[in-house]
């Protein structure tokens, strides 16, 4: 089961190199795409109404929500299962555009089904592909949801143990947060206190 993970013989795939390697083949197949990134460094203007766009369009937005641990190695090795999330949307406009925009949401999903991206691991598996209802600030961008899972192996690293604790820490309650609620944070840690 081992060698079904991972072929290249106890070696570990870190998650930032998937990531890479499945952003890179995004944006490699795919030029029409103006924004091809993990995460949101893209502010998404919640409050804002249906004019506001959060980055460049079209765009393709990576996350990975969550891992499970997956067969045992033996090896020291953890192997587990990345959920991957890749949100498209404001791809077409005009008459044919929903039409245009399954047939871009079955190509993505085509490109990412069994691809390894180059990376010693199982080929990606595609999961499915729907409407994506969770930003209702973005519905005017008829924005569409891939989930797709990849199995790898991880191996401890040593930056972990290269961790520095932050210097101070604060907490404050939804929706009091993000920068323009700061006043609101409380300090509930602070090193050497």
């Amino acid at each position: 089961m081992e060698k079904d993970l991972q072929q290249n013989n106890n070696s570990g795939v870190t998650v930032e190199e998937v990531h890479n390697g499945i952003l890179e083949a995004v944006r490699t197949a795919f030029p029409l795409f103006q924004t091809v990134e993990d995460y949101t460094s893209l502010a998404i203007d919640t409050e804002g109404g249906a004019g506001n766009t959060p980055c460049p369009l079209p765009a393709f937005v990576l996350s990975m929500p969550s891992f499970v641990r997956d067969t045992e190695t033996g090896d020291g090795l953890l192997a587990v299962d990345l959920h991957f999330e890749g949100r498209i949307f404001g791809a077409f406009d005009g008459a044919d555009k929903e039409r245009k925009l399954r047939e871009l949401v079955a190509a993505v999903a085509l490109l990412i089904d069994g691809n390894n991206f180059g990376l010693s691991m199982r080929g990606t598996r595609f999961l499915q592909a729907a409407q994506d209802s969770s930003l209702p600030a973005l519905s005017h961008l008829s924005p569409w949801l891939l989930e797709f899972q990849v199995s790898i192996c991880l191996e401890s690293s040593s930056s972990i143990d290269d961790f520095i604790p932050p210097e101070e820490v604060y907490v404050s309650m939804a929706p009091d947060i993000g920068l323009k609620h700061i006043d609101k944070y409380t300090l509930v840690y602070k090193r050497g206190a």
